[in-house]
């Protein structure tokens, strides 16, 4: 009895426990659905407003200057001033390098009293001209009394009252004036020959000269025009021989900044230069502005670069202070691009798609991104052909953003930015 009374004992506990969960589960309340809701994203928009706008490119570029000079020395001498100084401004004709004179006026000297001995052979020989000339009508004179002479003694000697000695001498007195006479007229007719040769002894002389004047002349190192002294390569005690280099100096005035042009860029820019439009680039080194205009482009493309390289010339501001060979950063504006309009740079999402606001869902397009544009603000010129004007697009930058999200409008910005 006690054994069957254990047994029951948990079989009635699971069969009422059994019973009160069916009751429980037969008298709760009906459950209600949840119905999830959709989280909306508060996001500011602006209107688009389609136009032309100058795309404005970031450029970096070295300072450069067409005319660079590495003076050299072009005599042998000895260094004895040094002038220059690297870093000051000099003006064209100022001295920068003296070298000793002594020598080279030595050399000067020789030549001057040779030329002075061959003017003086050229006046020699003028004077001999002219006596050979006034001799020439005495030797004639001569021999013309030599031939009488001659014929008195041959007739004497036929009428037997001469001695044949006498014609013998007569004969070769003859004999001598004629050659007297032939020299004369020889010497006369060499005058051209020799005047010639004397000559060209004096250009000879004169030219000796002037190269002597000349490297005189090259002791003092003259500015060869206004500039800036880079780099001075010798100083006082020092040898110097003929193209040895000296100094460095580049004209601060016609300073140019020579950057690299995108190829992308390169049609656009190509025709503006063919329809002489004016390109600016400005740059702000050391906290103050100059702008500079693109004079040209390179003729020829660097390997392994990716555009060619572009000279801008200084337009305004002062840039004499500007180091050769400094990277200076220039921000050139480009030729107007229709059909385009500007974005803050926060819009863009993978550098190619905007969202447009429509029915407050979140609609990506695509785009072509053209260039920064000007102003204060971080602001991009895009172009695409799923955009119209007036469209609505989202300038928020959600983290989470897809195609369909919903958003609710907050900030709504018209652009008001005027086409260029």
């Amino acid at each position: 009895m006690k054994k069957l009374i254990r047994f029951l004992i948990p079989v009635l506990i699971f069969a009422v426990g059994g019973a009160g969960f069916a009751y429980l589960r037969a008298s709760r309340p009906p459950a209600t659905p949840v119905t999830p809701t959709e989280q909306s994203w508060v996001v500011a928009t602006e209107e688009v407003v389609i136009a032309s706008h100058s795309p404005m490119v970031g450029l970096h570029g070295s300072v450069e200057s067409p005319l660079h000079s590495k003076m050299a020395s072009a005599i042998s001498a000895e260094v004895i001033e040094v002038i220059a100084l690297p870093g000051i401004n000099v003006v064209k004709g100022d001295p920068l390098i003296l070298l000793d004179r002594g020598d080279l006026e030595l050399v000067l000297d020789q030549r001057k009293a040779d030329l002075i001995d061959v003017e003086a052979q050229i006046r020699s020989e003028y004077r001999r001209q002219k006596s050979d000339l006034e001799a020439l009508s005495h030797e004639n004179t001569l021999l013309e009394i030599a031939i009488r002479e001659v014929a008195r003694a041959e007739r004497l000697k036929e009428q037997n009252l001469g001695a044949a000695s006498k014609v013998d001498s007569a004969r070769m007195a003859l004999e001598q004036r004629e050659l007297s006479l032939n020299m004369r007229r020889q010497a006369i007719e060499d005058h051209e020959s020799r005047l010639a040769k004397l000559m060209a002894s004096k250009k000879r002389t004169e030219a000796a000269r002037s190269r002597a004047q000349r490297d005189l002349n090259h002791t003092v190192i003259k500015a060869p025009f206004s500039g800036r002294i880079t780099r001075v390569m010798t100083a006082i005690g020092n040898r110097v021989g003929p193209g040895e280099p000296l100094l460095e100096l580049f004209d601060n005035q016609q300073l140019e900044v020579r950057a690299q042009i995108p190829t992308r860029l390169l049609s656009g820019l190509k025709k503006a230069i063919a329809e002489k439009r004016k390109l600016i680039a400005k740059g702000q080194p050391d906290g103050h502005q100059i702008i500079f205009r693109l004079d040209r482009l390179a003729a020829q493309v660097e390997r392994g670069t990716g555009g060619v390289d572009g000279f801008f010339k200084v337009e305004s501001g002062d840039s004499t202070s500007l180091e050769l060979g400094r990277t200076l950063s220039l921000l050139l504006t480009l030729p107007p691009v229709k059909s385009t309009f500007t974005v803050p740079v926060q819009a863009i999402y993978g550098n190619n798609r905007l969202y447009r606001l429509i029915d407050n869902r979140m609609r990506a397009s695509r785009i072509l991104r053209i260039g920064n544009a000007g102003g204060r603000e971080s602001r991009v010129i895009v172009q695409s052909e799923e955009i119209a004007d007036g469209d609505t697009i989202i300038v928020s930058n959600i983290p989470n953003a897809v195609e369909g999200l919903q958003v609710k409008p907050g900030t709504h910005l018209a652009l008001s930015l005027s086409p260029d």
